[in-house]
């Protein structure tokens, strides 16, 4: 395999520019893992700020609650639905666990087989999703559309079987980030913690989260309408996107300052280098964290907007043949809006991984680090590619066979609750109770598997800069891709450097 973006050893630029004008990232050595500047703190700031106005909603929230207890706006869960929620939530964190130790394992003893089977596993979910889309054809008599919709499944199945004829050729190369990757999690135990923690929280924003946000729309909707139920709940959708990716910016931050700690042998013991990571991804680098996790809030609640004005374009009903023909442009409008913040959505998270990784290493602020990524991605691009190539697939089998698992365990466990007490819970708890358990155990079992994913950037972005360590460091790695991989632009930087 060569890099395809070269040609007799010389680069080649798609956008017509000239080899040399193609440059890689510089990087300053004395910047890594130094100094105390708050990094774009005003990001920092307005987090906080809205973080306070999110809580201000949340207590109006609760103290309504308790005022018009009396009058029916709200109904008070009995102490059987509460225990209910709890012991339910509980079993979701050990279905997560149990996955979490398996793919563990998996990863650690034979990380070829875990690839191989999460393709399977991928094909076998899009071809149950065409079968349950034939069946519901048939059941609610609209044939041709479930058929439709059925064939556009198989249509994708059949595209990732031919995509699986590419991918597999890179099953080794996948492997080998794995096993650095579960190498490196072995060494610094600690990480866990930091992981366990963010989950913990996670689950705290998730329970308040909810709470907040199904009392404020039962009362804005019957109290006050929805000129301010709608900015209420968007405003709501707004902070959850926001502090959802601050948190696991943390923890992605912490990781890649771990994994740069190592290989330029920063790292004292194990413990030491965990916490100094933690302390710059939470204090020095926390606003830069919460500048590029502002982006991705903005265009996931911007997409939500999106799609709740094409449900209400789908709902009005047109009188003539004009208005039919405005709620059909509005209609494709809307839908291409929707598609393009989605895009840009994926686009800026997959971006955010590369430069949260050089503010964690470099201590940079995000627009340089964001420019950074963006000469990587360019100098590098192949090697990100393949470097990230399958551990999709893990992650999407993964995420599907814990969230079938725990939907059905906590669907059991509430008739089984049901018939203990006695008593039919309402539709409100149902739904915390499936949400509450599908989270926590998606939180505990996808624990190995994203430390995995936020552990490959660091390293990519290690090897860049000085990729003769990669002998000592990644002995596997630079073995594999020095066999069969020689052609990338990676290894013959490497070669240059005598490696």
């Amino acid at each position: 395999v060569t890099d395809p973006l070269t040609k007799d050893g010389k680069a080649k630029d798609p956008f017509g520019l000239k080899p040399e004008e193609i440059e890689p990232v510089s990087l300053d050595a004395s910047q890594r893992f130094t100094g105390g500047k708050l990094n774009d703190f005003w990001a920092a700031i307005l987090f906080a700020l809205h973080f306070l106005v999110t809580l201000g909603l949340g207590g109006f929230g609760a103290f309504c609650w308790v005022a018009y207890d009396d009058v029916g706006y709200y109904a008070t869960p009995s102490t059987a639905e509460v225990y209910s929620i709890i012991g339910i939530t509980v079993a979701g964190v050990l279905v997560g666990a149990v996955f979490a130790v398996v793919y563990f394992v998996l990863g650690l003893k034979a990380p070829k087989l875990l690839i191989k089977l999460s393709m399977v596993g991928f094909v076998g979910i899009f071809l149950l999703y065409a079968l349950l889309w034939l069946v519901l054809g048939v059941i609610y008599n609209s044939f041709w559309a479930y058929i439709t919709a059925g064939l556009l499944l198989i249509y994708v199945l059949l595209v990732a079987v031919i995509l699986f004829v590419v991918y597999r050729k890179t099953i080794d190369l996948t492997a080998a980030y794995i096993t650095i990757s579960i190498g490196i999690l072995g060494r610094f135990k600690a990480i866990l913690l930091v992981a366990i923690l963010s989950i913990a929280l996670y689950f705290v924003m998730i329970l308040f989260w909810t709470v907040a946000f199904t009392l404020l729309t039962q009362l804005f909707r019957v109290e006050y309408g929805p000129y301010i139920f709608v900015p209420a709940a968007f405003w709501m959708l707004f902070s959850w996107y926001w502090c959802a990716q601050v948190v696991k910016g943390v923890v992605r931050t912490t990781v890649a300052g771990v994994v740069g700690r190592w290989y330029f042998d920063e790292d004292s013991s194990p413990t030491a280098t965990v916490l100094k990571s933690f302390s710059r991804a939470s204090v020095t680098s926390i606003g830069s964290i919460c500048f590029g996790s502002l982006i991705v809030a903005i265009l996931s609640t911007s997409k939500s907007f999106f799609r709740f004005l094409y449900a209400l374009n789908r709902g009005a009903r047109p009188n003539n043949i004009i208005q039919c023909f405005i709620k059909c442009f509005v209609a494709c409008l809307l839908m291409c809006c929707t598609i393009i913040c989605l895009r840009l959505e994926i686009m800026m998270k997959y971006f955010n991984r590369y430069a949260f990784s050089f503010v964690a290493i470099y201590g940079m602020p995000y627009v340089k680090a964001g420019l950074s990524t963006a000469k990587m991605l360019a100098y590098n691009g192949l090697e990100a590619v393949l470097a990230d190539m399958n551990l999709y697939f893990v992650m999407f089998t993964q995420m599907f066979a814990i969230g079938g698992v725990a939907a059905t365990v906590a669907t059991c466990c509430i008739f089984v609750a049901q018939a203990i007490a006695g008593e039919t819970f309402d539709g409100f708890t149902w739904f915390m109770v499936e949400m509450l358990t599908i989270v926590a155990a998606l939180g505990v079992g996808m624990l190995t598997t994203e430390i995995i994913n936020y552990c490959l950037p660091a390293v990519l972005i290690c090897s860049t800069d000085e990729p003769q360590r990669m002998k000592d460091k990644v002995p596997e790695l630079y073995a594999l891709m020095q066999g069969k991989y020689a052609g990338l632009r990676l290894m013959r930087e490497c070669a240059s450097h005598h490696c």
